[in-house]
């Protein structure tokens, strides 16, 4: 599931519980976090792209 906020965007993989950063504001990256992890990112506006 592809997930794009206003700072960071990323896809999040629901069988192995852990998103996939894929850029933080203009700047490209790719970094895996586990589901708690994102929680933690404290992220206000998403928008889900299934």
């Amino acid at each position: 599931m592809l997930l794009t906020g206003n700072i960071i965007s990323g896809e999040f993989d629901e069988l192995m519980n852990e998103f996939s950063l894929q850029k933080v504001k203009h700047f490209t990256t790719e970094s895996t976090i586990k589901e708690s992890q994102l929680e933690n990112l404290n992220m206000v506006s998403w928008r889900v792209i299934e």
